[in-house]
C-alpha cells in the first residue's frame, strides 16, 4: 500500500535525522506532517529531503511520475498552544474534507502524540 511505504520512510528517516512525528495526515493528494526536532542536530531540510527521497523510491511500485512537488510549505510553532492546534487542524483534514472513508476513524492518521479519538473535530 502507498501509504505505508511513505509513512514507513518518514517514519526511518525522523529518527535517523532526530525527528519525532506527532502527528500526520495523509490525504488523496498532498500530507501534513507536525515534525518536532528531539535534539539540537535536528536540521528540517535534510530530514524532507531525505525522506521525499526514500519515500519516492518506496513509492516506485505503486505510481507513475512524480511523487512529490519541489519544495514543502512549513511553519516554526513557538507555543505549545500553536502545536495543540496544528495538531486538530492536521488530524482534522479527513473530515473537513468530507472523504467518504470517514466514518469514524481515517485510516491514513496518526503520529506519536495521537490518541484515538484526538482526530474527531
Amino acid at each position: 500500500m502507498l501509504v505505508h511505504a511513505v509513512s514507513s520512510q518518514f517514519a526511518r528517516t525522523a529518527e535517523e535525522n532526530g525527528f519525532d512525528i506527532p502527528a500526520y495526515c495523509f490525504m488523496p493528494d498532498h500530507v501534513h506532517l507536525l515534525v518536532e526536532g528531539t535534539t539540537l542536530k535536528a536540521d528540517l531540510r535534510l530530514f524532507v529531503a531525505e525522506a521525499k527521497r526514500l519515500a519516492a523510491h518506496a513509492a516506485r511500485p505503486c505510481i507513475r511520475g512524480r511523487l512529490w512537488q519541489p519544495g514543502y510549505n512549513d511553519r516554526i510553532l513557538r507555543d505549545r498552544d500553536d502545536a495543540y492546534e496544528i495538531n486538530r487542524y492536521i488530524l482534522g483534514n479527513p473530515i473537513r474534507a468530507g472523504l467518504p472513508e470517514v466514518q469514524r476513524k481515517y485510516p491514513f492518521v496518526g503520529g506519536s502524540k495521537v490518541t484515538e479519538n484526538t482526530y474527531e473535530v
